[in-house]
């Protein structure tokens, strides 16, 4: 009895130890803001390589600091090119692309369900969904 609950505890604390193990380094590519797809020929996107982030909102590159605090990403001296761009496919481009920069303004919590998922979400409700891009090599 003893030598079977040792096990299951070994087994919850692995468990634990893998899902704070996962990082979110590498290219993913915006899917999702607030549930809903984005504008299908923007290609919002975050890389994230080790402190640093950078990425497109779509329309403006964007780069800054990111820190990992516990199961936080906190986006700091962010940084974009400034230039307008016009609606597509029946979307506003800009309004999406201030969205997506907007929520990088706040502590975002940091969920991986699988290894090509990666959900940020903001304290007032808004989430970020990204799909990994895969390395071509």
């Amino acid at each position: 009895m003893r030598l079977g609950l040792m096990a299951c505890l070994a087994l919850a604390l692995a468990g634990c130890a893998s899902m704070a193990a996962a990082e979110p380094q590498g290219d993913w590519r915006l899917a999702e803001i607030d549930g809903a797809p984005v504008i299908a020929s923007s290609h919002p996107s975050l890389h994230l390589d080790g402190a640093r982030a950078s990425g497109s909102g779509g329309c403006n590159g964007f780069g800054a600091d990111v820190a990992r605090v516990s199961d936080q990403l906190v986006f700091t001296h962010v940084i974009t090119t400034m230039m307008a761009c016009a609606s597509t496919d029946g979307g506003d481009l800009m309004a999406q692309e201030h969205a997506y920069l907007g929520a990088l303004q706040t502590p975002l919590r940091m969920a991986i369900p699988d290894d090509d998922v990666l959900i940020l979400s903001a304290a007032d409700g808004r989430t970020l969904q990204f799909t990994r891009v895969a390395q071509t090599n």
